[in-house]
């Protein structure tokens, strides 16, 4: 029997999100571990997860563009080679300062995954119905962020922080091996653009207004930087919480890299609650709505984070719940926000490039926020929160004052 386009397509996009969720969190519970290992500091070590991630937001700039031009395909396969090789090296680092080094390497060539699985699901959808698909993605990819913090916990307390880049290089090879048999490319117009002359000089050289064509035109565009910002803003949060939480969890509140792995994981519940909202409602309330609801339980989280470590600052359970509503709220407006943007444009790679890239960068900003986020400074983690509610409240609000000019 053979699957219908869409679904393939859908399940490629979730194998290769997954592969940057777990290149992402997989390390998260090692972190203490991997700190003690080199005899180095805790903001050394988050450093790890920084670089990781603005290896991840410069490279998106690049794999976008090309997967326009040679299709999605090609790019995802080539990078995700490299992925591989740089994840097997991770393991043999002998300073910090060359782990810090390998998982930048590693997040350069593995953002390809998150960009182009955004990019092939627009190539098959637009509008309301790309951001309930977005959505049902998200929802079935949570799992490997369920399992993430899990299966790297245990790899770390039962084989050595090693193991986790070890799983990691086995998965991209997997995710290898599935779109290389079973991906047929979905930008059809790849190639339309490429320079006239030798296969080998079409290959591998390209002009910079090729590589790089509506990239201008969309950075100048109000309404789709706009709807970047919201896309993007939440993770700037979710950062600086998974950066800082190993710390607090571990090391604070004593418990196992296993345990904190379980209460990492049940995050994942709210995602996938606010996943399911959007689905709903998306038809009825459209994307501005599912934005403001988003908005409204992202500020309710960063609420109780405050409450929780000015009062209960010994309560795991009620600073994982606390979490869990902001983090969930990521899960409305990440396709919300998507969706707007990408309509907004027909440069589908470019435009998925410049949205992961800034939420990645986001991300990097929170790592390195997280860095000083220290011990009794961990007031500071909820305060920062509302700072990143505020902006895309406030984007939210321009876009709509746009929609009433233009109505």
């Amino acid at each position: 029997m053979t699957l219908p386009r869409e679904i393939k397509i859908s399940v490629i996009a979730i194998v290769c999100l997954a592969n940057m969720m777990f290149s992402n969190e997989l390390p998260l519970p090692a972190l203490p571990t991997i700190a003690k290992y080199f005899s180095t500091t805790t903001e050394i070590t988050q450093m790890t997860v920084a670089m990781n991630l603005a290896g991840i937001a410069i490279f998106a700039l690049i794999h976008g563009p090309l997967s326009d031009t040679y299709g999605r395909k090609n790019v995802l396969l080539y990078s995700l080679f490299l992925y591989v090789i740089f994840t097997l090296i991770c393991p043999y680092a002998e300073t910090i300062h060359q782990l810090v080094m390998f998982r930048f390497l590693q997040g350069c060539c593995g953002g390809a995954s998150t960009v182009i699985g955004l990019a092939m699901v627009n190539d098959e959808f637009s509008g309301p119905h790309n951001t309930q698909v977005l959505s049902r993605i998200m929802v079935a990819s949570v799992g490997a962020s369920i399992l993430a913090p899990i299966i790297g916990g245990h790899l770390t307390v039962g084989f050595g922080w090693q193991y986790v880049f070890y799983f990691m290089a086995a998965y991209g090879a997997f995710c290898w091996l599935l779109i290389y048999f079973y991906y047929k490319e979905s930008c059809v117009h790849h190639h339309a653009h490429c320079p006239e002359g030798s296969k080998l000089k079409a290959k591998l050289l390209l002009k910079y207004h090729q590589i790089f064509e509506g990239f201008s035109e969309m950075l100048h565009h109000r309404e789709f930087l706009y709807a970047v910002t919201i896309h993007g803003s939440l993770n700037c949060g979710k950062w600086i919480y998974a950066t800082v939480a190993p710390f607090i969890f571990i090391q604070s509140l004593g418990l196992s890299p296993i345990v904190f792995g379980y209460y990492t994981a049940a995050l994942i519940g709210a995602f996938i609650l606010c996943s399911l909202l959007t689905e709903f409602t998306i038809e009825k309330i459209g994307n501005y709505g599912v934005i403001q609801k988003g908005l409204g339980i992202a500020f309710v989280g960063a609420v109780l984070l405050l409450i929780v470590l000015l009062f209960f600052p010994n309560r795991p359970d009620s600073l994982a719940f606390a979490a869990a509503l902001y983090i969930g709220a990521t899960a409305m407006l990440t396709p919300s926000g998507a969706t707007l943007a990408m309509d907004l444009t027909k440069k589908k790679g470019a435009a998925a490039a410049i949205l992961s890239s800034s939420k990645t960068f986001m991300g990097v900003l929170g790592a390195s926020i997280g860095g000083i986020v220290r011990e009794d400074h961990f007031i500071l983690m909820p305060i920062i929160l509302f700072v990143t509610i505020a902006v895309p409240a406030f984007m939210l609000f321009q876009l709509r004052q746009g929609q009433k000019k233009h109505a």
